[in-house]
C-alpha cells in the first residue's frame, strides 16, 4: 500500500492508537501475535508530525506548548501568533509568553486539539498523521481545520484515522483495515474522488416547452392620430 506525497487516505475500523504506530511512535501490537509489518518513508530524513485526539501539552508557555516538539525560540512570537490566529485561537495571541496560559488540566480538548494543528502549520511536515484529531471539533470547526492542513501543507502526505464519514470529503483514498487472525487485514482500498464523481447526480436537462404553454399575445391595432368615431 503506496501513499503519494500531496495525497490524503483515511482509515477506518482500527484499535485506538493505530495512528501513533503509523507514526512510528510504537511498535504495533499486531506484531507480538503472529501479525507483522513495516512504515516505510521515500526518503530519509523525513519530516513527521502526528496529532492526536489528545494531543500532549508541556508545562511551560504557550509558547513553548504550540513549538511542540520543538524549542519555543524556534519561531518568532508573530509567527506563533499567525498560527494561532488560522486555528481559530486568537484569545490566546496576547498570553504567548505566559506560563498559565494553557496546561495539560483543565484545558478543554477542542482547545488542544486546534493547537495541535497550529503546531502543524509551524512545522510543515512532509507526512502528516492524524489519529482522531477533531474529534472534539464541531462539523464547521473541523472542516476549517481540515482546510487548513489542505491549504497550508498542499505537499504534505496525510493519513488519517477517523471514524467520521464527513472527513472523506479531505482525503483521496478510503482505507479500511480489519484486524483478522495473523494480523490486521487490507479490507478495501477506495479511491474517493473516483467515487465521489460517480456518485454525483447528473444535471436534469432542462425540460422542452410543451405545445400550448406558449401564449400568443394579441394586440389591439393603435388608432391613426386625427380619426375619431362619432356614434349619433
Amino acid at each position: 500500500m503506496v501513499i503519494q506525497p500531496g495525497r490524503a487516505a483515511a482509515g477506518g475500523r482500527r484499535k485506538s492508537g493505530t495512528g501513533k504506530e503509523h507514526a512510528g511512535a510504537r511498535p504495533s501490537p499486531a506484531c507480538g501475535r503472529g501479525g507483522g509489518g513495516s512504515v516505510n518513508f521515500p526518503s530519509r530524513p523525513a519530516a513527521v508530525h502526528a496529532a492526536a485526539n489528545g494531543p500532549y501539552v508541556p508545562s511551560g508557555t504557550l509558547r513553548r506548548a504550540v513549538a511542540y516538539p520543538g524549542a519555543a525560540e524556534d519561531w518568532s512570537v508573530q509567527q506563533i501568533g499567525e498560527a494561532l490566529h488560522k486555528v481559530g485561537l486568537d484569545h490566546l495571541k496576547e498570553k504567548i509568553e505566559e506560563r498559565s496560559a494553557v496546561g495539560p488540566e483543565p484545558c478543554p480538548a477542542a482547545r488542544k486539539q486546534r493547537l495541535a494543528f497550529a503546531r502543524l502549520i509551524l512545522h510543515n511536515p512532509d507526512i502528516v498523521v492524524l489519529d482522531e484529531a477533531t474529534s472534539a471539533l464541531d462539523e464547521k470547526s473541523q472542516d476549517k481545520m481540515m482546510d487548513i492542513v489542505t491549504q497550508e501543507l498542499p505537499k504534505a502526505t496525510i493519513v488519517s484515522v477517523a471514524h467520521r464519514v464527513e472527513l472523506e470529503a479531505f482525503h483521496s483514498r478510503k482505507i479500511v483495515l480489519e484486524r483478522r487472525k495473523g494480523g490486521a487485514t487490507l479490507v478495501s482500498d477506495i479511491d474517493l474522488h473516483s467515487a465521489q464523481r460517480q456518485a454525483a447526480p447528473a444535471r436534469p436537462l432542462p425540460a422542452p416547452p410543451q405545445e400550448g404553454s406558449i401564449k400568443k399575445i394579441h394586440r389591439r391595432p393603435l388608432r391613426k392620430a386625427g380619426t375619431h368615431n362619432h356614434r349619433r
